[in-house]
């Protein structure tokens, strides 16, 4: 490799490293719309012990898939409320979401709603 090279090439490898361990000490929640209708979701969380926050977006169009939040230290997802059309529906899911983790949460074809954990 030419010495001119070299530290670029580090420079390119420390920038990597960075990402690659960014993304492993956050969590996100995530929302995906298979269904034909738009949809709107309203997500509670903690943070921290006795807090409480949310993550909301209206209308996200068929097909879609978003972030709605990333956090860098362990929280619960306490609620999660979507609306579709007149229809609402609510999940009390109280689950732990540790950082390196993505909570997606999906509003299938039928109109159902999963939810799934897995490594960002």
């Amino acid at each position: 490799m030419f010495p001119a090279a070299r530290p670029a090439a580090l420079f390119a490898c420390l920038a990597l490293s960075l990402v690659a361990c960014q993304s492993k000490s956050e969590w996100e929640v995530t929302l995906e719309n298979k269904s034909s209708q738009p949809c709107s979701v309203n997500v509670t969380f903690a943070p921290s012990p006795g807090s409480s926050s949310n993550a909301r977006i209206d209308d996200l169009p068929p097909g879609q898939t978003v972030s709605l939040i990333v956090g860098n230290a362990d929280t619960l997802v306490h609620t999660i409320e979507l609306k579709q059309g007149d229809a609402t529906k609510l999940l009390t899911p109280d689950t732990k979401l540790p950082t390196g983790k993505r909570y997606a949460i999906t509003l299938t074809p039928e109109g159902e709603i999963d939810v799934s954990i897995s490594d960002r």
